[in-house]
């Protein structure tokens, strides 16, 4: 059996099986003494509306449950509650006196005693009702701070000619000397080799044009990256790869190999498809 709760200047004043709780203070105006309050079937298919002289009206599939219009009230209407099947209401007055109509059960009224200030609505045990909301709840706790947004990153290349003039033999890197935009903690050592100073995960990118069919990969600290590798076994396309490179401690460096124990010295192309120097990238990005 459901109950109901008739808001008193913020007080919860508990008819039936709730219990009584305190929602803070609320100032009563005398605008609600002619309000017109509302309360919705469950599922939100209708809803009734009551006048402060106790008319109800039903709209969509909110069933007419009987009202109060043309009864002489000592005390306007305030507020309607449903019953959790919206198979009734309790029709709550300013004084406190509440109507039960349909399956809604009286569980008694505040009429005739001393209230401290005007009843302003009511609420039942399932959650529906009318009334004035109460006071802004206090601010939450601030979030988990998210993670810092990528600050190193750093792109260097090389451009043949003149660069890279000779091969490069299995087991040697690619030699990317010359500098682009850069931010952060990415730097070269030297021609072909790079630190990465910041422990985390970085994205590395190249691409390399090649005369030869044949290899090339990712090396960190001297040690081959197997699941780096990429190859063309003919054609005339770009030696292109792209991954995901984490590091476990500071300053290790990464180089881009040609793989050790290949059969063939790799001539990095010059002038390819033109008359201008075509360039090597190699692109470092610390995502994490």
């Amino acid at each position: 059996m459901a109950g109901i709760a008739l808001l008193i200047a913020g007080t919860a004043v508990v008819l039936g099986e709730q219990q009584s709780s305190s929602t803070g203070s609320a100032s009563v105006s005398a605008r609600f003494a002619s309000a017109t309050s509302e309360a919705q079937v469950n599922n939100g298919s209708g809803y009734w509306l009551v006048s402060a002289d106790g008319g109800v009206f039903a709209f969509g599939t909110a069933q007419f449950h009987g009202s109060l219009g043309g009864t002489h009230l000592t005390s306007p209407i305030t507020g309607i509650v449903a019953t959790s099947d919206g198979g009734g209401y309790w029709l709550v007055a300013q004084d406190g006196a509440v109507y039960p109509f349909g399956d809604a059960v009286s569980n008694g009224s505040m009429s005739g005693k001393v209230l401290n200030a005007p009843v302003i609505g009511g609420t039942s045990s399932s959650g529906s009702g009318s009334g004035v909301p109460g006071p802004q709840g206090p601010p939450g706790p601030p979030g988990v701070p998210g993670s810092p947004a990528t600050s190193d990153s750093a792109e260097f290349f090389a451009l043949m000619p003149p660069d890279n003039a000779a091969t490069v033999a299995p087991g040697a890197a690619v030699s990317f000397p010359q500098d682009g935009p850069s931010s952060g903690s990415i730097t070269r050592t030297n021609a072909s080799t790079f630190t990465l100073a910041t422990i985390g995960t970085y994205r590395v990118s190249f691409q390399v044009s090649v005369n030869e069919p044949g290899q090339l990969e990712v090396g960190l600290d001297g040690s081959a990256l197997a699941y780096t590798v990429v190859g063309r076994a003919t054609g005339t396309s770009q030696l292109v790869g792209e991954s995901l490179v984490t590091t476990t401690s500071v300053n290790e460096t990464l180089q881009v190999l040609n793989p050790a124990g290949n059969p063939t010295a790799l001539t990095i192309t010059p002038l390819a498809g033109g008359t201008h120097p075509v360039s090597a990238s190699l692109t470092i990005e610390r995502v994490g």
